[in-house]
């Protein structure tokens, strides 16, 4: 056996790691999870606008060919 042992410690990664499972819980990751919340509202309600659009848009339609 030759050669020198290297100890190089834990590393930044490790102590991430090691804080996220055994830490105390953070709150940082659920406001990103409120914004994709809103986000899905917002889609939702320019959805809804837009097929009530062509709704009206088909009423005014068969109106005029009546």
């Amino acid at each position: 056996m030759g050669g020198p042992i290297v100890r190089t410690g834990t590393t930044p990664k490790f102590w991430q790691n090691y804080d996220r499972i055994f830490g105390e819980a953070t709150t940082k990751k659920a406001a990103p999870a409120k914004k994709v919340a809103a986000a899905k509202v917002e889609k939702t309600v320019k959805v809804e606008k837009a097929v009530a659009k062509k709704s009206a848009l088909k009423k005014a339609v068969s109106k005029k060919k009546k």
